[in-house]
């Protein structure tokens, strides 16, 4: 117990100086007076203590020796075996990394934390000089930063300058010009490197200067234009890995700034899109593979638990370099976040998904650009409870979306009351798919269907579910299956055929078929019985072309799926939206680079024009 304390206190003390940088500081709004370096300290030293006991290093790859690396110094815990880590051929074989073709231990991904390591604990200007860093492996890391400029320049993640286009995918771009920016920039303040040229001659000064215009304009594209691209967990928070490295480790005030406030507003997104800590609304690239992934219970949401102190019991896994930075979210993303009643509320969003799809080679190997068009919509929409959240995504299907737009999209409900609990609907299959599903939502009422020609089961996951005995038909009223999840409910059904259970799946008869689900709960539909009635008292009608849904509440659904036409009280759904962001608590009109968040009667105006926040 005494080395448990003991280890508390020494990353207590650890985590206070690495607040660097910060200017002012910001409150973060948690329960009881917990001060957030007493749940960082928690963490690290969770994170330390599995370290510590593992029989094996923790994950694969060099990017596990890395992350290990970190938290080993960031803990005090044992900067020997760091020093080892770091010193380990499959890190200082840095040709080998550098080639794509053997990707297991591609150095790109181990750099965020490298630089961090490196920023913090180099001997001649880190931020927390303690002389944990031997010679050798500071040596070695400059070297290994060298080489990584070298290998990626004169490609496409630095000759070119336009923040709508994206490399292979929104997290693997963010992370390698961010790796790359910080490279330079760190090497720019060594007595070895500094003088040194990169391959067309650009001294690092003016690669960085180079790789701080990309990001100005990176922030403020997305801000005119909408947040996120990919919405999966894990993608977003690579993705924010690389903009915290920034916000940490950059001298320019304006870039930082920016970081800043987009930051703000991410987690601002999250506090109104999450239902107990995990973020509802409609996701990209995840996959049925991945239970976890399909959960959401991953990296980003775990790190809002920890912010805000949503679970304080559960364990927690993310991003240990998102753990270390010195960002704080707002205190009124925090307010948001732990309120547990905001009433029912949309959300409506675009993001740019939309725009053409090239290939080209890199290091021998085929590569996707996206190039993303800015009036380019793809809308995403969520219904918001104290007990749940659902959303859908559509879009224009006359014009072509990206790839990572399209890829494995994620359209369902979240629960309060267990961090798993979830209805979504899925194609049986572990492969990766592009707009498998058209859907349709208003409300508590989604619409889908089947939108690929593979001969793929259509499927309806629902968690916490208790399947009968033996497969087979499963016993419905009225064509509808319900279910409680805690204080709300479900109804499922399809417009032909019948639902089945298969090996512990509930699976639609008729794969092409569409099918409604209708969610509620206790506080807006009454009792259990009183939800079914109404449910079971709704004409939903089926004539082989169009499913017609009628509810009193929430109107007239229409679904033709021949031509995916898709009308509410006989107006066809939108697929433009004049705002990137409209909610009752954070709301931004396209191209205006201003968002505008309120909540129990406090404003804030944050203003990208002017990098003010007031």
């Amino acid at each position: 117990m005494k080395k448990i304390i003991s280890l508390i206190l020494i990353a207590a003390l650890i985590l206070s100086a690495t607040s660097f940088a910060k200017g002012e500081n910001k409150a973060v709004f948690y329960d009881g007076g917990t001060s957030c370096i007493d749940l960082y300290s928690f963490e690290l030293t969770r994170l330390a203590e599995l370290i510590k006991n593992a029989k094996t290093k923790q994950g694969t790859g060099g990017r596990s020796y890395v992350y290990t690396a970190l938290t080993l110094l960031l803990t005090g815990l044992d900067d020997e075996k760091a020093n080892n880590l770091l010193n380990d051929e499959k890190i200082t074989s840095i040709k080998e990394y550098m080639d794509f073709e053997k990707a297991p231990f591609s150095m790109y991904w181990c750099m965020p934390a490298y630089i961090r390591i490196y920023m913090l604990y180099n001997s001649e200007n880190g931020i927390n000089r303690r002389d944990a860093l031997k010679p050798e492996t500071e040596a070695n890391m400059k070297r290994i930063m060298w080489a990584f400029l070298e290998s990626y320049y004169e490609n496409v993640f630095t000759d070119d300058n336009n923040p709508l286009r994206i490399v292979n995918s929104e997290n693997h771009d963010a992370l390698q010009r961010a790796s790359l920016y910080l490279s330079a920039f760190a090497l720019s303040k060594t007595d070895d490197y500094k003088g040194k040229k990169l391959p067309d001659g650009k001294t690092l000064p003016e690669f960085v200067s180079h790789s701080e215009e990309f990001f100005i304009k990176y922030i403020d594209e997305r801000a005119k234009t909408g947040l996120f691209v990919e919405g999966a967990e894990n993608y977003r928070a690579v993705t924010l890995e690389s903009l915290y490295n920034i916000y940490d480790f950059t001298e320019n005030v304006a870039l930082k700034k920016k970081v800043e406030m987009f930051l703000d507003i991410v987690w601002i997104e999250y506090a109104i899109e999450s239902v107990d800590g995990i973020r509802g609304g409609a996701k990209t690239r995840v996959y049925n593979r991945a239970t976890d992934a399909a959960s959401g219970l991953l990296w980003t949401a775990s790190l809002g638990s920890l912010y805000f102190n949503l679970k304080e019991n559960e364990k927690r896994e993310t991003l240990i370099t998102l753990i270390a930075s010195s960002y704080r979210p707002p205190e009124i993303a925090g307010k948001i976040a732990k309120a547990e009643n905001k009433g029912n509320y949309e959300v409506v969003k675009s993001i740019p998904g939309k725009g053409t799809t090239e290939v080209i080679k890199l290091a021998n190997i085929d590569m996707p650009v996206y190039t993303l068009n800015p009036a380019g919509d793809v809308i995403t929409y969520e219904y918001v409870t104290p007990t749940y959240a659902a959303g859908t995504m559509c879009h224009d299907e006359s014009t072509p979306v990206t790839l990572i737009s399209s890829q494995n999209r994620w359209e369902g409900a979240v629960f309060r009351g267990d961090k798993n609990a979830r209805i979504y609907r899925y194609l049986d299959t572990d492969k990766s798919l592009h707009t498998h599903f058209l859907s349709m939502q208003k409300g508590p009422v989604m619409i889908f269907k089947k939108n690929t020609s593979g001969a793929f089961d259509t499927g309806i996951y629902i968690y916490p579910y208790s399947f009968a005995e033996a497969d087979g038909e499963i016993k419905t009223e009225g064509g509808w299956l319900f279910g409680e999840i805690y204080d709300s409910y479900y109804a499922v059904r399809a417009a032909s055929g019948k639902l089945l259970q298969k090996e512990g799946k509930i699976l639609l008869s008729d794969s092409e078929s569409p099918f409604v689900i209708h969610l509620g709960n206790k506080f807006d539909d009454g009792s259990f019985e009183d939800f079914k009635k109404n449910i079971k008292s709704n004409p939903l009608t089926f004539d082989g072309n169009s499913v017609c849904y009628n509810d009193k509440r929430w109107g007239r659904f229409e679904f033709n799926i021949k031509t995916a036409e898709r009308r509410l009280n006989g107006k066809a759904l939108p697929y433009k939206a004049e705002n990137i962001m409209e909610s009752p608590f954070l709301n931004s009109v396209k191209n205006s680079r201003i968002f505008e968040v309120s909540f129990e009667g406090e404003k804030i105006i944050y203003d990208f024009n002017e990098n003010t926040v007031k």
